[in-house]
């Protein structure tokens, strides 16, 4: 792995641009990203911390630490990811590829950070037996607390979830919730087939949601 990855201390020196509001640390390299970014992405992840806290309730003050890696060839070269953004909510933190505000992948990664809190597993994320990793209720989650970021050509998470069933596209939710099933669906599909059957349930329990 270390012939692969330079590690954590090689990030941590490199992303050595660091700037805090409240509780969010964003990290970024100094080389390829100017304060200007990092505050643009500060405001953005403080906006999203507000709406959070409004959608779930009281959140924890702990720090949660962004890394800004400026470019997917960037985020590679330190964790391995390749054309994805991830949080590791056990950690606090998440990992995005740009600094690009609006950012279309802040909101939902935050949301596993925060999401995070209400887990009693190892790992925060919903499981079993600590390796058994419910992806459709981690993902449908975060999809349906950021609704903002799910509408596609006007239409909100559950009329694309109806337009789906309509065409006969929607994929099973009895797979989709197995557990190890999730990934092996469409990805479209999955994630909005998810978080449109997480925000009826939600929205079904009301005032008991949170």
């Amino acid at each position: 792995r270390s012939a692969l990855i330079p590690g954590r201390a090689a990030l941590e020196e490199a992303y050595s641009l660091v700037k805090r509001r409240g509780p969010l640390v964003v990290h970024a390299d100094p080389l390829t990203t100017s304060p200007r970014e990092v505050d643009a992405l500060l405001a953005e992840g403080t906006l999203w911390l507000e709406r959070l806290r409004q959608r779930l309730g009281p959140l924890s003050d702990d720090e949660i630490h962004i890394w800004a890696h400026q470019g997917r060839d960037a985020m590679a070269r330190h964790t391995g990811a390749v054309h994805v953004d991830f949080a590791l909510p056990w950690r606090r933190e998440l990992h995005v590829g740009s600094t690009a505000v609006p950012h279309r992948t802040l909101g939902h990664e935050r949301a596993h950070v925060v999401l995070g809190e209400r887990s009693d597993t190892f790992l925060q994320v919903p499981s079993r037996f600590i390796v058994l990793h419910n992806a459709a209720v981690t993902e449908g989650m975060a999809m349906a607390v950021t609704p903002e970021l799910a509408v596609d050509q006007g239409l909100t998470l559950r009329e694309q979830a109806a337009a789906m069933r309509r065409a006969g596209m929607s994929p099973s939710l009895t797979r989709l919730f197995s557990v190890a099933r999730f990934f092996g669906e469409e990805p479209g599909r999955a994630y909005v087939a998810a978080g449109a059957f997480i925000e009826a349930i939600v929205a079904e329990a009301g005032d008991d949601a949170q």
